[in-house]
């Protein structure tokens, strides 16, 4: 079975919880994806200016700048990328997500299969 697409993946996981980002990161790196983390939206914001992702992996709520600002803004360029919005805020918030812009959406917590398939089904689906 194909694992996504031709040449190594690149996923960016966004989120400023350090722990939850190392846990993600660590989750796909077994995947031999190959995974970058940003603390912000500023910080993603300038790694996607320079790298070419296959997915970005966004956290809705964040200090700095919310992942439904971000959203908004990538609504209206043309990116390539798939884009898996996360949030343990609730269900009404996920599917403003989804409306928003995101590809598909995952409640927080989740465990390692939960997100290792979400990801797999957005990579297969290009």
């Amino acid at each position: 079975m194909p694992e996504g697409p031709p040449g190594p993946v690149v996923i960016l996981v966004v989120d400023d919880d350090d722990q939850v980002r190392k846990l993600m990161r660590h989750f796909l790196t077994r995947e031999r994806w190959v995974a970058h983390e940003a603390a912000s939206v500023a910080a993603a914001i300038e790694f996607l200016q320079s790298t070419d992702v296959h997915l970005l992996i966004l956290d809705l709520f964040m200090s700095e700048q919310d992942g439904f600002e971000f959203l908004r803004e990538l609504r209206r360029t043309e990116h390539k990328f798939k884009i898996l919005a996360i949030s343990g805020y609730g269900e009404p918030y996920l599917q403003i997500a989804a409306r928003s812009g995101a590809d598909a959406v995952l409640k927080k917590p989740f465990n390692r299969e939960q997100f290792v398939d979400n990801v797999r089904r957005l990579l297969l689906h290009d």
